[in-house]
Parts: structure tokens; C-alpha cells; sequence
């Protein structure tokens, strides 16, 4: 017992020294006629204002409360930044006269809160699009707006905004936090709020970069279930179709030989006959008979001629009932190998059917999955990020994103599950 409290003496007086140290530190450096106490206690300060203005300008646009934070806790660093860098200019104008920072000139003051608020927008904006391919704003609907990332109607405002701010705000609140705490007990406030700062943007960013993944993932689940429900679309409609071809084929193969040999049948028959009259009448001719030679000739010439015509058309008649026989063997063979084949392509697509119907069901499941994940958490996580920023864009998964915004509208509203894109993003204002 008596080594822990010697320990827990020693670390207590450890970290009172290095607090002291820090203080000191901080105390004594100066940047941009600022202490970093100072810049540190007004980078803190005014997140946590920025983040007031914005979830009291969303209210009143969507009558709810909400965090409007890209960080979890009530900060939003963009204005910190913002403000900080206002007053590093400010002093680096106005150290040369010594004076403070209500003393610089409302016209010198506009455009530098104007050029620099505008600046870390569009940085901040940049940033955040270039590292989670997401825009927590947009500004396209605007006029003169660049890339969405800032217009030229907010970089008034905010110039308006900074003015309001240095001239009247500012001292007051200097006085009312950073004046007003005494240094000890200041810098132990500040290392704390820090410190919690730096934890929730680190949860914070590993919370983007899962709803990242998240997205990707359900963005191949759904071109995998497109991919599948197209195949199986193609299989049901294209059996159908196939089964129809091949009876066709195989009918207009067995008319084509029927009709072919019908056609073989006649040439022969009219080959026969030009064959007798040929015969015949030469045979006479080169007999010298004149034409005609006398009654007798011609009817010995006609007898001979119709017996030849009567040995053909037996012939022809033969050829015909073999051909006729031939075309209903092969019409036979060719429906019986029709149906074998319908059988046999029918109980493939049934097969491939029901794996492909098992994918989609799998593929279901996981997304199920990953909504349910999703969702798990309102106050922290993806869920929380869809309701503070219901037109949050991805330039990757924005298919998915909206999806993900459906699904978390009809878990926030189960009552109303059939919605289009603006009542989703309707339903999450709410």
C-alpha cells in the first residue's frame, strides 16, 4: 500500500512539473502578437462558438436541434482556424503602431476577414473532399461559387461576421474566458479540453473512414445484385427464347429436306419426260421418216411415248413416297431431339437460377448488415453524420450514400417506408 501512494506521489508530482512547464511554455511564446495560450484558448473558444452558430442556423432552417460538427463533440474546427487566422493578420497590421485588434479600420478589416474566412473554406473544404471524397457543403445551387466549395454570397457574410466579431464580440469574450481564468487553473482547463479535442477527431476520422468502407462495400453489393438480376433475367427470358429457336430450327430443317426432295422429285420428272420426247423423236428421224410419215407412225410414236411416261411416273411416285417417308423420319428424330434438348436446357436454367437467386439473397443479408452497423449509434457514428448533413455528397459512392440516406430515413421514420430522394433528406432534418 505504502509503494502505491509513493507512486502515485511520484507521478502526481511528475505531471505538476510538466504542467508547469507547459504553462510556461505556453505563457512565454508568442506568435502573431499572441501568446500560444492564447491561440490555443481562441482556437477552443471559438470551434465551440462556430459550432453554436451552426446548429442555431440549421434549427431555425429545419426546426431541430442537431450537432453540425464533422467532429462528434460540440466544436467545429473551421471557425477556429478561421478566427486564429484572422488575428494572426490583424496584429501583423497593426503591431507597428502597437495598438490592439479593435484598432484596425473597418474598411482594412472586411476584405482581410473576407479573403481569409473564404481561404479556409475552401482549403477546409478541399481537404475534407480529397481525403473522404465527401463535401460536408456545397454551395453549386449558388451563384458565383466555385466548385461548390465557397460562393461569393457566404464570403460576405463572413467578412460581415468577422467585423462583428473583432470589433464588438471579441473583447468581451477575451475578458470573459481567457482574462478571466486564472493562468494555473486556465492551462490545466485548456490541456484538458485539448486533449479531448485531439481524441475526438481521432474518433471522428476513424468513424468516416468505416462509413468509407461501408460505402464501398455496399456500393459492390449493389452492382453485384444488378449483375445478378440482370443474369437471372437474361436466363428466364432467354431459355424461353432458346427452347422457341431450336424448334424452329428443327421444323424449317425438316420442311427444308421436305421441300428439297419434293424439288428433286419434279426435276427428275421433267427430266424423264424430256428424255422420251427426245428419245422417241429421234429415233424416228434418224430412221428417215419423214414428219409425218403416216397415221401408224404417229400412234406407234405415242404408244411408245406413253409407256415411257408411265415407267417414269412409277418411278417418280416410288422416289416420292421414299421421300415423303425420309422428311417424317427425320421430323420425328428432330422433335424427339428438340424435346431432349428443351428438357435438358430447362433443368440447367432451374440450376443456375436458384444459385444466382442464393447470391442475391447473400448479397441482401450483408447489406441488411451493414445498415444495421450503420444505424447502431445516433448520437456518434454515420448515423449522426447523415442527420447533421442530410445533402452530404460523395463523389465516389454516391449511389450507396443515397441508399444509406433511404435506409436511415425509414429507420428514423419507420411509419413513412416508401420515400423519394427529398423526402429522405426531408425525413433526416427532422
Amino acid at each position: 500500500m505504502n509503494l502505491y501512494f509513493k507512486n502515485y506521489r511520484s507521478f502526481v508530482y511528475v505531471t505538476t512539473v510538466k504542467i508547469i512547464y507547459v504553462k510556461g511554455f505556453a505563457m512565454n511564446t508568442v506568435l502573431f502578437g499572441m501568446t500560444l495560450y492564447q491561440i490555443l484558448w481562441y482556437f477552443v473558444i471559438y470551434s465551440f462558438i462556430g459550432w453554436c452558430v451552426e446548429v442555431v442556423f440549421h434549427a431555425m432552417k429545419a426546426h431541430r436541434l442537431v450537432n453540425r460538427g464533422f467532429l462528434n463533440g460540440p466544436v467545429c474546427p473551421v471557425y477556429g482556424f478561421g478566427v486564429v487566422l484572422v488575428f494572426a493578420a490583424v496584429h501583423l497590421i497593426i503591431d507597428g503602431g502597437g495598438g490592439t485588434l479593435q484598432d484596425i479600420s473597418i474598411i482594412m478589416l472586411y476584405p482581410i476577414g473576407v479573403f481569409l474566412t473564404t481561404a479556409v473554406e475552401l482549403l477546409g473544404g478541399y481537404m475534407l473532399d480529397k481525403t473522404f471524397h465527401a463535401r460536408w457543403w456545397n454551395y453549386s445551387s449558388e451563384k458565383y461559387n466555385f466548385r461548390g466549395y465557397i460562393c461569393l454570397k457566404f464570403s460576405l457574410i463572413w467578412g460581415l461576421g468577422v467585423v462583428f466579431l473583432v470589433k464588438f464580440a471579441h473583447p468581451f469574450i477575451d475578458r470573459a474566458t481567457v482574462q478571466f481564468l486564472p493562468a494555473a487553473v486556465g492551462t490545466w482547463i485548456l490541456l484538458a479540453l485539448i486533449i479531448a479535442y485531439f481524441a475526438d477527431f481521432v474518433v471522428s476520422v476513424l468513424i468516416m473512414l468505416k462509413l468509407n468502407r461501408s460505402l464501398e462495400e455496399l456500393d459492390q453489393i449493389q452492382k453485384d445484385m444488378r449483375i445478378v438480376s440482370d443474369q437471372i433475367t437474361r436466363l428466364v427470358a432467354g431459355g424461353s427464347i432458346a427452347a422457341e429457336v431450336l424448334v424452329d430450327a428443327g421444323l424449317t430443317k425438316a420442311g427444308l429436306v421436305k421441300e428439297d426432295t419434293m424439288y428433286a422429285v419434279l426435276d427428275q420428272a421433267f427430266a424423264a419426260g424430256d428424255v422420251i420426247d427426245n428419245k422417241e423423236y429421234n429415233r424416228y428421224r434418224a430412221a428417215g421418216i419423214p414428219e409425218p410419215a403416216s397415221v401408224q407412225v404417229k400412234a406407234d410414236i405415242k404408244e411408245a411415248i406413253a409407256e415411257r411416261k408411265e415407267e417414269a411416273m412409277s418411278a417418280i411416285n416410288e422416289t416420292k413416297e421414299a421421300a415423303v417417308s425420309a422428311y417424317a423420319e427425320h421430323r420425328d428424330d428432330a422433335a424427339y431431339a428438340i424435346a431432349e434438348t428443351k428438357i435438358a436446357a430447362q433443368d440447367n436454367i432451374e440450376q443456375t437460377r436458384e444459385a444466382l437467386e442464393k447470391k442475391l439473397a447473400e448479397l441482401r443479408e450483408r447489406s441488411t448488415e451493414i445498415y444495421t452497423a450503420a444505424f447502431r449509434h445516433r448520437v456518434f457514428g454515420p448515423l449522426r453524420i447523415l442527420r447533421a448533413f442530410p445533402l452530404l455528397y460523395h463523389e465516389m459512392y454516391s449511389d450507396a450514400l443515397q441508399s444509406l440516406r433511404q435506409r436511415a430515413a425509414e429507420f428514423l421514420n419507420p411509419d413513412n417506408t416508401e420515400k423519394g430522394d427529398d423526402e429522405c433528406n426531408s425525413s433526416l432534418r427532422r
